[in-house]
C-alpha cells in the first residue's frame, strides 16, 4: 500500500464526511485539478452514494460503466472531484453535482440532467500568452482564453467538456454569491459592495463581510 495513495481516516482533510471507526485507510485524490483540502476521490464519492460497498467494486464498476465527470469518462478511482464538478452515470440516469455545505464540507447531491453541462469555474489568475493573448487561469485547473475583459474573483460558465465560455459574471456589486469559507460558509449571499479585497455582503438583510478568495460567484 503506497502512502502516496492513501490516507489514514484520521489525516483526510475535514471537507471530507467520513463515518467514524468505518475504516482505517481511505484513497488519496490525484493531484492538480483541486487542492486535497477541497477535493473528494471518485471511489469514494460512487461508495458515498451507494453505488459500490468496496474499493474493488468501485475499479469494476469503473471499468464495467460509463462514469463521467464534468462530461468526460473517468476510470480512475482516484480522479479527483470538487466543488460543482459533475458526476454523471449514464445508464442509471443519475447526475450529481459537488457542492459545499454549511459546515464548509463537500457534498455530492443529486443534479437535473440538464444542467449538467455547464460549469461556473472562479477566476483565480490572468496569465499572458503568446500572440498577446490573456489566459484566463480557473478553480479547477482549467485555462481559457477570454475575449472580454475578466477580473481575478469573476465566474466564467463554461459548456463542459467543451470548455466555450457561455456566461461571464463578474463579482460586482448585485451580484450572487456562494461563500466558501468563514462563519457564513455553504450561504448564498448578494453582494453590497467591494472595498480592494473586501467583500461585503448581504444574508437575509444581515450585513457581513469576508475576503475576496472566499466568494463565489454563482448564477
Amino acid at each position: 500500500m503506497s502512502n502516496s495513495e492513501y490516507l489514514k481516516r484520521y489525516a483526510a482533510p475535514k471537507s471530507w464526511i467520513i463515518e467514524r471507526k468505518t475504516r482505517t485507510f481511505i484513497s488519496k485524490p490525484n493531484p492538480g485539478s483541486h487542492p486535497l483540502s477541497r477535493a473528494l476521490p471518485l471511489g469514494f464519492v460512487l461508495e458515498t452514494l451507494g453505488f459500490a460497498a468496496t474499493s474493488r467494486e468501485v475499479k469494476k464498476l469503473l471499468l464495467a460503466k460509463e462514469v463521467m465527470v464534468d462530461g468526460r469518462r473517468v476510470k480512475d478511482h482516484r480522479f479527483a472531484v470538487g466543488l460543482f464538478d459533475t458526476i454523471e452515470l449514464p445508464d442509471l440516469k443519475q447526475a450529481y453535482r459537488a457542492q459545499i455545505d454549511a459546515k464548509g464540507r463537500l457534498v455530492v447531491v443529486p443534479a437535473a440532467l440538464k444542467d449538467l453541462h455547464h460549469k461556473p469555474c472562479r477566476v483565480v489568475g490572468k496569465t499572458a500568452v503568446k500572440g498577446n493573448k490573456i489566459q484566463i487561469n480557473l478553480n479547477d485547473s482549467r485555462n481559457v482564453l477570454a475575449k472580454e475583459a475578466v477580473a481575478v474573483g469573476d465566474t466564467l460558465v463554461l459548456d463542459v467538456p467543451s470548455q466555450k465560455v457561455v456566461k461571464h459574471l463578474k463579482l460586482a456589486p448585485g451580484a450572487n454569491i456562494l461563500i466558501t469559507a468563514g462563519r457564513y460558509v455553504g450561504s448564498n449571499a448578494r453582494v453590497a459592495n467591494l472595498d480592494g479585497d473586501t467583500v461585503r455582503f448581504t444574508i437575509n438583510d444581515v450585513a457581513s463581510e469576508t475576503q475576496k478568495e472566499n466568494t463565489y460567484v454563482i448564477p
